[in-house]
């Protein structure tokens, strides 16, 4: 069954719909949410990305998230992201709203035009009895911001990360969370 997105317009009003893959050919501007979990040590959860992922397949990742289905809000994707990636069942008031931004990113794949709606989680439970799904995930680790900052600085290549898109904005306000 195919995915239909909400298409947006400049300030995120839903004026359509489409099938998930014609948005990236058409290049229509959509949404998706991120969810960072953090730690009470200001650790961020990192995920390895598993092999058979459709973006970046085998790259480490500072969030969890998704593309917004047409019919649902950015709220109830982030929940979901991370009940299917992390299998954390949490309630929406545990969520922090972080910011929204809009992204435009050319790939040789697609391109891609959405607003990104970001969240932080905090979870101080172990590694261990977080239950991943192995088909997105296939490794997790803490890292705290300054080893974070180090890998995208390009000071430390011994993980390849799928990006920092808001990255900074993130540990500002997670660290004024914490």
């Amino acid at each position: 069954m195919a995915e239909f997105l909400p298409v947006v317009d400049a300030d995120d009003n839903v004026i359509g719909k489409k099938e998930r893959l014609l948005v990236h050919r058409d290049g229509d501007l959509h949404r998706v949410a991120h969810v960072w979990v953090y730690n009470e040590k200001g650790e961020v959860l990192c995920q390895k990305r598993a092999a058979g992922v459709e973006i970046s397949p085998n790259t480490w990742d500072c969030i969890v998230g998704g593309h917004v289905e047409y019919g649902k809000s950015y709220e109830q994707t982030a929940l979901s992201e991370a009940s299917e990636e992390y299998g954390l069942s949490i309630e929406e008031n545990r969520l922090a709203h972080l910011f929204k931004v809009r992204a435009d990113i050319y790939t040789k794949e697609a391109k891609c035009f959405k607003f990104v709606d970001s969240f932080a989680l905090r979870y101080d439970g172990e590694l261990s009895e977080i239950q991943f799904n192995e088909k997105e995930v296939s490794e997790l680790q803490w890292l705290s911001f300054q080893q974070l900052e180090a890998i995208k600085a390009g000071k430390d290549s011994s993980k390849k990360f799928f990006g920092f898109l808001t990255f900074d904005q993130a540990r500002s306000r997670i660290t004024e969370l914490l």
